[in-house]
């Protein structure tokens, strides 16, 4: 429960990636001067707040929420932090199967990122809930190889038991990626990409998504 407060200042965090297992706040200074460099993922298993920060270099996902199976995540929040020159800033594991829920993340900028599959925000595992994308804004977004996705709620896998999503008021520029055919199909950009049960999808602007064989500004599926 405790809340860690970080001056202005740029850190090096080479080598440091480790397991957030209690409840936790890290607030920076400012996301303009409160830089967080080079570090390996944050594993996050419960409550956690980031604010005010700014996240850069970082050559893995910068935030991973893990829940097994009977776990729970009840909050999570990112506000105010800027994600740049790096190849994933939020995104769950394949394996989760616990809650998540409580999610909020407002106020951020994910810029310039590039990678294999380069994602901005994917919760995509476990049993989601109450999750508030909003006031964001996306840009530079470029897959060299595979898929490319600004935000990402649920999977097919998690269709059933995925609700209560609200994306709002967000700016997506250029979310862009291969636009060869495989097989008859292609890399598969999606800039908003939601499944579930009570998904709203309100005045967010998407600009400049190139022409492709299965790229999509806004693709819900329900359940």
């Amino acid at each position: 429960g405790d809340t860690i407060f970080v001056k202005s200042g740029t850190y090096d965090l080479a080598g440091f990636a480790p397991t957030i297992t209690k409840p936790l706040s890290i607030v920076g200074e400012s996301k303009d001067t409160t830089i967080l460099t080079h570090g390996g993922t944050l594993t996050i298993s419960s409550k956690f707040a980031a604010k005010n920060l700014r996240f850069t270099h970082f050559p893995r996902t910068v935030l991973r929420p893990v829940v097994g199976e009977g776990q729970i995540i009840d909050g999570l929040v990112v506000e105010n932090c800027v994600f740049e020159k790096l190849h994933s800033a939020i995104a769950t594991p394949k394996t989760n199967k616990g809650t998540i829920t409580g999610v909020k993340i407002t106020g951020c900028l994910f810029s310039d990122m590039k990678s294999t599959r380069a994602t901005g925000i994917a919760i995509s595992t476990g049993l989601i809930s109450n999750v508030d994308i909003s006031n964001n804004i996306f840009k530079n977004l470029v897959s060299t190889k595979k898929g490319c996705s600004a935000i990402i709620v649920g999977s097919n896998a998690t269709r059933t038991t995925t609700k209560n999503v609200t994306i709002a008021n967000n700016l997506m520029d250029t979310i862009s990626g291969p636009s060869t055919e495989t097989r008859g199909a292609g890399p598969e950009i999606h800039v908003v990409l939601v499944y579930g049960t009570n998904i709203k999808i309100l005045k967010n602007t998407v600009k400049n998504l190139p022409a492709g064989r299965d790229h999509e500004a806004i693709y819900m599926k329900a359940r």
